[in-house]
C-alpha cells in the first residue's frame, strides 16, 4: 500500500489511533492466535467509516490512506465475523463472542412470537429478541423460513457492546453502560437511553449472519461452472448453462431470498447474483446473434467488435453542434470476444456531407463493415466503410 499524498497529516493522526485499537487486539486473550498473526503480518486492512468512505490501514508499517481506497473484491479475505465490529479509532475493538447454532430438521426447531415491535425467538426454554431493523418488514412466516435458512445462523450477543454514542455525546469512560444511575463521567445525560431503544430493553439479544463457510461450499461449483460457461467460443462448454440451469436458478433464487434481508456486499451471495445475471444475458444473446445481421468494426486495421445491428447506435449527444457517438448499452453481445461489453466512440469526419451520408447508410441498415482510425482527443476517424 502506499502512503497517503493528499490528505498526508489526517493520515498520520489516524495511524496513531488505529494502532492503540488493533494493539487491544493483540494484547486481547479472546482473538485467537491465527487473527493476531494476520494483524502483524504484510497485511492491508480495509475499514469502512459511517459514511460508507473506505479507508485502509496497514500495521505492519504503521500507515493509512484515506484518499483513493480501492480493492479487488476477488483478491481480498474476510475477516472472521466476531471481529467485524464497528469502533471509535483510539479506543478498544469490542469482541462478540459467537455461539452458532447447529440446525437440525426439526420444524419446530424456533418459536416466534412478539412484543411490541420486536420479535421474540424461543428455542427450547430459552427466550430471546432478535435485533431487526424496524423499518425492514418481514412477516413472522418469512422470518420463520429465514432463520432456518441454511445459509443464516442466529448469534448471541451481549447489547452493551453494541450501544454508541447516540445522543453526540463521548461516554467511553462512563461506569454505567446505559445510564440507568447517574455517574461523574457523563452526568446522566444519556438522554437517548430509554426504552425505545432496543439496546436499552434487553441485555442480551440475538443477531443473523451469513454462514459464509455454508455459502461457498454450496455456490464455489456453480460459480465453476458459470466461468467455464464464459470461455470464449468454447463448443464443449457452450451447454454448460442450459444443461445445469435448474440448480443455477434454484441457488439465484436462495440468493434473491436473503438479500433483501442480509448485507451481501462484498460476499459469494453478491458475487454468484451478478454472475448468474451475466451469463443468463449471455445465454440469451449468443443464440439469437446472426453474423449476417452484425456490423465488424475495425479499430486502428484491426478486428475488434462484431455486434448486432439492433444493438448498434448512431446518436448525437451535442445541444447546439452535432457530434455523432457509436455507441452500445452496457450489455450488448459481441461476436469477436464472445462476452458482452459496451462501446462509446466519439466520431469525427471530414466533411458534413460525409457525415450525413454515412448517418443515412447507418440508419438504413445498409452497413457493415465500419473501419475507425483512433484521432486526438478520444475521438475517431471513419476511414472507411461499406
Amino acid at each position: 500500500m502506499k502512503k497517503e499524498d493528499k490528505y498526508v497529516e489526517e493520515a498520520k493522526e489516524l495511524s496513531k489511533l488505529l494502532r492503540i485499537s488493533f494493539d487491544y487486539l493483540i494484547n486481547n486473550e479472546d482473538v485467537d492466535a491465527i487473527f493476531k498473526s494476520v494483524i502483524l503480518s504484510n497485511s492491508v486492512f480495509i475499514l469502512k467509516d459511517e459514511n460508507n468512505n473506505l479507508l485502509a490501514y496497514y500495521p505492519l508499517k504503521g500507515i493509512s490512506r484515506l484518499s483513493n481506497v480501492v480493492y479487488n473484491k476477488e483478491a481480498i479475505t474476510q475477516i472472521p465475523l466476531q471481529y467485524k465490529s464497528w469502533f471509535i479509532p483510539g479506543y478498544e475493538i469490542k469482541i462478540y463472542s459467537i455461539k452458532k447454532e447447529k440446525r437440525n430438521n426439526n420444524k419446530d426447531n424456533y418459536i416466534i412470537t412478539t412484543s411490541g415491535s420486536d420479535f421474540l425467538i424461543t428455542k427450547g426454554r430459552r427466550t430471546l429478541p432478535l435485533n431487526w431493523d424496524e423499518d425492514c418488514y418481514i412477516s413472522i412466516k418469512e422470518l420463520y423460513s429465514l432463520i432456518n435458512d441454511s445459509w443464516i445462523y442466529l448469534y448471541e450477543y451481549d447489547t452493551d457492546s453494541d450501544c454508541s454514542d447516540c445522543d453526540g455525546y463521548d461516554y467511553s469512560g462512563c461506569d454505567y453502560s446505559r445510564c440507568k444511575n447517574n455517574c461523574e463521567k457523563c452526568g446522566g445525560r444519556r438522554y437517548m437511553c430509554n426504552n425505545s431503544c432496543f439496546n436499552y430493553r434487553y441485555d442480551k439479544a440475538l443477531k443473523m449472519s451469513l454462514d459464509f463457510e455454508q455459502i461457498s461450499n454450496d455456490v464455489e461449483p456453480l460459480m465453476k461452472i458459470l466461468s467455464q460457461f464464459q470461455q470464449k467460443h468454447s463448443t464443449t462448454n457452450k451447454e454448460l448453462f442450459d444443461q445445469n440451469y435448474e440448480i443455477l436458478k434454484e441457488t439465484y433464487q436462495h440468493c434473491e431470498k436473503i438479500s433483501p434481508y442480509m448485507d451481501i456486499n462484498n460476499t459469494d451471495v453478491e458475487s454468484y447474483e451478478q454472475e448468474f445475471n451475466y451469463c443468463s444475458i449471455l445465454s440469451r444473446e449468443r443464440k439469437i446473434f446472426n453474423v449476417n445481421n452484425a456490423i465488424t468494426i475495425y479499430l486502428n486495421g484491426k478486428k475488434m467488435y462484431c455486434i448486432n445491428k439492433q444493438d448498434l447506435r448512431c446518436t448525437d449527444h451535442a445541444w447546439f453542434w452535432v457530434r455523432y457517438h457509436l455507441e452500445t448499452n452496457e450489455r450488448t453481445y459481441d461476436y469477436v470476444s464472445d462476452s458482452l461489453t459496451s462501446i462509446d466512440f466519439k466520431l469525427k469526419f471530414n466533411t458534413k456531407e460525409e457525415r450525413n451520408k454515412f448517418k443515412i447508410d447507418f440508419d438504413k441498415m445498409k452497413i457493415i463493415t465500419i473501419y475507425l482510425k483512433e484521432d486526438k482527443g478520444d475521438k475517431y476517424y471513419i476511414e472507411s466503410y461499406s
